[in-house]
């Protein structure tokens, strides 16, 4: 693979270290502090530590104006709520800022064959639908599973 991956709100580590494992460089960034150690640990504890960097901060923060990414991946909180402390931000994505900035900003950041992987799920994508997130990419289902009673969808999201 050799490309160079974002883990965007990489929250336990699980996408980051499925990238590393494939041959990604990785980077994996949470806004809580205590989902980077676990993530950290996680991929520790899986011989793949000093392979990924783990970075703290909230929405592309992290991420230095000279850094180009070949692939993003996201799987994002979905509800619409404020949370109570940085745990609940693992479920509460506020006004969906999260998601709002990585359309905003992470076109700068994409090489030049750059794409994005977002998990999105169907009970959210009838109230707020992915593809309104920007007009600048092109949304694409490329998978999708029954998950008890809800349908989840993988996005493959490229620049227009």
């Amino acid at each position: 693979m050799n490309e160079r991956v974002l883990d965007y709100g990489c929250g336990s580590g699980f996408l980051s270290l499925v990238a590393t494992s494939l041959g990604g460089i990785v980077i994996a960034t949470d806004i809580n502090p205590s989902a980077v150690e676990c993530s950290h640990k996680n991929a520790v504890s899986n011989h793949l530590g000093s392979k990924i960097q783990f970075r703290v901060g909230k929405n592309l923060e992290p991420i230095f104006p000279n850094e180009y990414f070949d692939v993003v991946v996201a799987n994002l909180p979905f509800e619409d709520a404020e949370p109570f402390d940085k745990l609940e931000y693992a479920v509460y994505d506020p006004k969906l800022q999260m998601r709002k900035k990585l359309f905003e900003n992470i076109k700068e950041h994409l090489t030049q064959n750059g794409r994005i992987f977002y998990t999105y799920s169907n009970r959210v994508q009838d109230i707020y639908p992915i593809e309104e997130s920007s007009n600048k990419f092109n949304f694409k289902i490329i998978d999708k599973r029954k998950i008890d009673k809800d349908i989840y969808y993988l996005y493959l999201i490229r620049p227009n």
